[in-house]
């Protein structure tokens, strides 16, 4: 069974990825997942982001599953127009490849 951190992460990365496609002109998006001892990490930056404006349901929703986990979300558009989220997570709750069931 997955933990909430892996769901939380998973659920992420789903819900950026529909808002790059519905929302964003992006001819690019890039997710990077790395990890530390103490959290894991997840970016997502992709370019021709739509202007700014209030967010919807999706960053909300992924900052409060990341805060009752113990974690943040943070986003920014940059200069050249990209749009970056970067969610943390504390690394207690993550799985480990040891964790995935072999075939």
């Amino acid at each position: 069974m997955a933990r909430p951190a892996d769901e939380t992460l998973a659920w992420a990365v789903r819900e950026e990825i529909t808002n790059v496609v519905r929302h964003s002109r992006a001819m690019t998006c890039s997710i990077t997942v790395s990890r530390s001892k103490s959290a894991v990490r997840l970016e997502l930056v992709n370019d021709n982001a739509p202007p700014p404006g209030p967010y919807g349901n999706a960053v909300t929703g992924l900052t409060e599953r990341a805060a009752q986990l113990g974690g943040t979300v943070e986003t920014r558009r940059t200069g050249d127009g990209r749009f970056h989220l970067v969610m943390e997570l504390p690394t207690s709750d993550v799985g480990t490849r040891a964790d995935v069931p072999a075939p």
